[in-house]
Protein backbone atom coordinates (compact mmCIF):
# COMPACT_ATOMS: atom_id res chain seq x y z
CA UNK A 1 0.00 0.00 0.00
CA UNK A 2 1.07 3.69 -0.51
CA UNK A 3 3.13 4.80 2.47
CA UNK A 4 4.12 1.70 3.73
CA UNK A 5 7.64 0.37 3.89
CA UNK A 6 8.17 -3.39 5.08
CA UNK A 7 11.36 -3.99 7.03
CA UNK A 8 12.55 -7.48 7.21
CA UNK A 9 15.01 -7.95 10.06
CA UNK A 10 15.13 -11.61 11.11
CA UNK A 11 17.29 -12.97 14.04
CA UNK A 12 16.15 -16.10 16.20
CA UNK A 13 13.38 -16.14 19.33
CA UNK A 14 15.08 -16.22 22.31
CA UNK A 15 18.49 -14.61 21.24
CA UNK A 16 19.83 -10.89 20.93
CA UNK A 17 19.09 -8.61 18.06
CA UNK A 18 22.41 -9.00 16.25
CA UNK A 19 24.10 -5.19 15.96
CA UNK A 20 23.33 -4.59 12.36
CA UNK A 21 19.63 -5.22 12.95
CA UNK A 22 19.79 -2.99 15.87
CA UNK A 23 21.70 -0.40 13.75
CA UNK A 24 18.68 -0.28 11.33
CA UNK A 25 16.07 -0.22 13.58
CA UNK A 26 17.66 2.92 16.01
CA UNK A 27 18.15 4.45 12.40
CA UNK A 28 14.31 3.85 11.24
CA UNK A 29 13.27 4.44 14.53
CA UNK A 30 15.22 8.22 14.90
CA UNK A 31 13.79 8.68 11.26
CA UNK A 32 10.50 8.56 12.07
CA UNK A 33 10.32 10.46 15.29
CA UNK A 34 13.07 12.91 15.24
CA UNK A 35 11.74 14.79 12.66
CA UNK A 36 9.73 17.82 13.01
CA UNK A 37 6.36 17.22 11.75
CA UNK A 38 4.16 20.12 10.30
CA UNK A 39 1.02 20.96 12.01
CA UNK A 40 -1.24 19.56 8.94
CA UNK A 41 0.90 16.63 8.65
CA UNK A 42 0.08 13.27 9.83
CA UNK A 43 2.48 11.73 12.35
CA UNK A 44 4.17 8.39 11.28
CA UNK A 45 4.13 5.41 13.27
CA UNK A 46 6.21 2.04 13.39
CA UNK A 47 4.35 -1.56 13.50
CA UNK A 48 6.78 -3.70 14.98
CA UNK A 49 5.81 -8.06 14.38
CA UNK A 50 6.88 -11.09 15.02
CA UNK A 51 5.75 -14.86 14.75
CA UNK A 52 5.10 -15.56 18.33
CA UNK A 53 5.28 -11.61 19.54
CA UNK A 54 6.42 -12.64 23.10
CA UNK A 55 10.65 -11.55 22.62
CA UNK A 56 11.65 -10.53 19.29
CA UNK A 57 9.63 -7.18 18.94
CA UNK A 58 9.05 -6.22 22.36
CA UNK A 59 12.78 -6.29 22.32
CA UNK A 60 13.36 -4.45 19.47
CA UNK A 61 10.63 -1.69 20.93
CA UNK A 62 12.24 -2.09 24.48
CA UNK A 63 15.64 -0.90 22.93
CA UNK A 64 14.31 2.17 21.47
CA UNK A 65 12.74 3.07 24.42
CA UNK A 66 16.29 2.78 26.50
CA UNK A 67 17.66 4.56 23.84
CA UNK A 68 15.55 7.65 24.12
CA UNK A 69 15.98 7.57 27.84
CA UNK A 70 13.53 4.98 29.26
CA UNK A 71 14.87 3.37 32.48
CA UNK A 72 15.06 -0.51 31.30
CA UNK A 73 12.87 -2.10 33.99
CA UNK A 74 9.92 1.02 33.30
CA UNK A 75 10.61 -0.17 29.30
CA UNK A 76 9.96 -3.70 29.93
CA UNK A 77 6.92 -2.82 32.40
CA UNK A 78 5.21 -0.26 30.20
CA UNK A 79 5.78 -3.08 27.44
CA UNK A 80 3.95 -5.58 29.54
CA UNK A 81 1.29 -3.26 30.41
CA UNK A 82 -0.02 -2.83 26.72
CA UNK A 83 0.19 -6.03 25.91
CA UNK A 84 -2.57 -7.26 28.47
Amino acid sequence: REGIQVHHWPFPDGHSPPDHILHSWLTLCRKVFKVEKKDNETPEAIAVHCVAGLGRAPVLVAVAFIEEGMDPYDAVEFIRSKRR
